[in-house]
């Protein structure tokens, strides 16, 4: 006795089935890449390529960045900006510190609010500036490179505007085998 089974198998259903499975697919996609095209059209998502190694080695040179326009920027994350020396540039940096916030660079050691800056994420040797001081003021703030002993950042033009933000790097979307959303940077305390 053979017993049938309570399902077909896909390839063994109606033909009529199968289409209207194809159509519902094909509609699905057809709903996401309209989702995908709007978000770029209206400006909210755009894509910025690394040109330079000052974030390494959390962002190679080449890395295609997936951006957020309309993020509201946070302390620790990575934005895109306008470059203060070059008009039409852009640089892509680490925020360190918020508006009100107190940077001091001494014995190339960072500190921010009176504690050492740490993270594994950025390049162990300690960048090599005379001392400095900055408190950043409102409605701006600090970037760095992670790759610190390589990066052009506010340790050289100082606190940055809101407005110079293009935005924040949601993910690294290229190469394929970097897909991945960037590692939020949280301080660790110093031994």
């Amino acid at each position: 006795m053979t017993v049938a089974p309570t399902h077909a198998p896909l390839a063994d259903s109606p033909p009529r089935l199968r289409r209207r499975l194809r159509v519902m697919v094909g509609l699905l996609i057809l709903l996401v890449l309209m989702g995908v095209n709007l978000a770029i059209a209206s400006g909210k998502v755009r894509f910025e390529k690394v040109i330079s190694g000052s974030m390494e080695p959390t962002l190679l040179i080449g890395d295609v960045l997936l951006m957020d326009a309309n993020a509201v920027p946070d302390q620790y994350d990575i934005v895109v900006l306008n470059d203060p020396e070059e008009p039409g540039g852009k640089l892509v940096k680490r925020i360190i510190g918020m508006p009100g916030d107190r940077i001091v660079l001494r014995g190339g050691i960072l500190y921010l609010n009176g504690k050492e800056e740490y993270s594994t994420q950025v390049t162990s040797n300690h960048i090599s500036w005379e001392d400095t001081r900055f408190k950043v003021p409102e409605d701006h703030v600090f970037v760095l490179g992670d790759n610190r002993n390589n990066s052009v950042d506010s340790l050289n033009f100082g606190p940055v505007s809101y407005e110079e933000i293009r935005g924040v790097v949601s993910a690294v979307i290229w190469p394929p085998s970097r897909w991945r959303k960037p590692a939020p940077l949280h301080p660790e305390p110093a031994d």
